[in-house]
């Protein structure tokens, strides 16, 4: 009897949700997934308002409390799913304008390379003078390159002495065409370099360069980026590499 009674009871407790000692369990609610339980500290109220003997009215109070608190965060949701579809448009009209002028830039570029290499023919077709002033007239890599061979196509290559390629922007993208330059340019004697972007690397590359042109005996280096490359006591060729600065940031589409 007394074990039936037992179970009967512990059937009674399990039903009613009934603890040891035959008091009703709050109940409370369980969740992995979010925070808002602690947050809004639900459990504590239903436990408060479970101990009362009328908890409708806070039950009431609470659901109020929520609804004010859903309200307030939809209409911040509207505000920002609106603010966002004005930021996607803004980008939107952004980028569109940028390959506008991506396109209108790569127009201008090949525009100006067909310029420049225009010019150099028609200093290379006078002939009048041993020095070739490129000075200040933003040469790229490829453009030199286009430049020396125009050069050799027209044998200008042996009568240039003195070539300057000051203020041109240029950086270490270009010290191969610069090396090119000093190796088949065989009477140069003077490269300016001033005012553009190579770093000391670069300057150390177009040093170990000279080195290794044929009769060159050594090279000396001031602090301030100046060559000088002798052949025996006689100077060979001189390559200004002072007043570099930093290479501008090009921005990406």
């Amino acid at each position: 009897d007394r074990t039936k009674l037992g179970a009967e009871l512990d059937y009674i407790k399990r039903d009613d949700t009934l603890d040891a000692n035959g008091r009703q369990r709050p109940i409370l609610i369980q969740s992995s997934e979010s925070t808002l339980i602690e947050r809004l500290h639900i459990n504590e109220f239903l436990y408060e308002a479970q101990q009362n003997r009328n908890p409708v009215p806070m039950i009431v109070e609470k659901i109020a409390h929520l609804l004010e608190l859903l309200h307030s965060s939809q209409t911040q949701a509207d505000q920002y799913l609106s603010d966002l579809s004005k930021s996607n448009s803004l980008v939107s009209a952004l980028r569109n304008k940028n390959m506008a002028l991506f396109e209108q830039t790569s127009t201008f570029e090949a525009h100006k390379s067909r310029m420049l290499i225009k010019y150099c023919i028609n200093l290379f077709e006078a002939a009048e003078t041993t020095f070739l002033n490129l000075e200040g007239l933003n040469f790229t890599a490829k453009e030199i390159q286009e430049a020396i061979q125009m050069m050799k196509r027209y044998d200008y290559h042996e009568k240039v002495t003195v070539l300057r390629l000051k203020d041109n922007g240029l950086s270490d993208d270009s010290v191969n065409q610069i090396t090119q330059v000093l190796f088949d340019v065989p009477y140069l004697k003077t490269v300016d370099l001033r005012n553009n972007c190579f770093t000391e690397a670069a300057i150390n590359q177009l040093k170990a360069t000279l080195k290794s042109m044929e009769g060159m005996t050594s090279v000396n280096m001031t602090p301030e980026g100046m060559l000088t490359a002798h052949s025996g006591n006689q100077v060979r060729l001189v390559l200004d590499c002072t007043q570099q600065s930093e290479k501008p940031r090009s921005l990406e589409l």
